[in-house]
């Protein structure tokens, strides 16, 4: 109701912009990426279901949880953590998962590319996580260039045109001043290298 509030009194170019917001918010790309790598590469409907549900509870779930009680239910707080310093807690907890994430899909001998895209979760977190102990830097941008480059090596080199979805998001968040450019810029740098840096060794193991 909030939402469609504040929506309803901005002008059309904020309006633009929080809509870009809402259908490329992490949340959504990282979904959408993880099912298409899972359908692409395990054909057993049963195996898909398991292995989107054990990366979900692994590296989303607990720091999702987190937000949900620090934040007490709010959902556009939760949707849009402005604080540097209550991102700590939900990166360390992703960081956590994704380890064990590792471990375990090593253990029960995961396709290679199911390991492949929780090992650029765990690089992406670890990088974004230690910069933002020093500034802000937008997940934002950086989601959509790690899942283009993912998609583009696991899936096809088509979903590389999707890295075109990244400008557009910074455009958004710089409108609405939920980062300033250097942030937004930041954000899709660091994904970016790290996302090749990852594959890339990956693709020499």
């Amino acid at each position: 109701m909030a939402l469609s509030a504040s929506l309803a009194k901005s002008s059309p170019r904020l309006q633009l912009a929080d809509l870009i917001g809402i259908l490329a918010h992490p949340i959504v790309l990282g979904c959408l990426g993880l099912a298409t790598i899972v359908i692409k590469h395990v054909p057993q409907p049963d195996l898909q279901l398991f292995y989107l549900s054990f990366l979900a509870l692994m590296t989303f779930a607990p720091a999702a949880i987190y937000l949900f009680v620090h934040y007490q239910g709010r959902i556009l707080d939760i949707l849009e953590v402005v604080d540097r310093r209550a991102r700590l807690v939900p990166y360390f907890l992703m960081v956590i998962g994704s380890i064990s994430a590792l471990v375990i899909l090593s253990f029960i001998q995961a396709p290679m590319a199911i390991i492949a895209v929780t090992a650029v979760l765990l690089v992406n977190e670890i990088a974004l996580g230690a910069l933002n102990l020093y500034t802000k830097v937008s997940i934002h941008t950086a989601t959509p260039a790690l899942t283009a480059l993912t998609l583009g090596y696991l899936v096809s080199p088509l979903w590389l045109w999707c890295l075109l979805i990244t400008p557009i998001v910074g455009w958004a968040r710089v409108a609405r001043q939920r980062h300033t450019a250097k942030q937004a810029v930041l954000g899709s740098a660091v994904a970016t290298v790290g996302t090749f840096l990852t594959l890339l060794l990956v693709n020499w193991l």
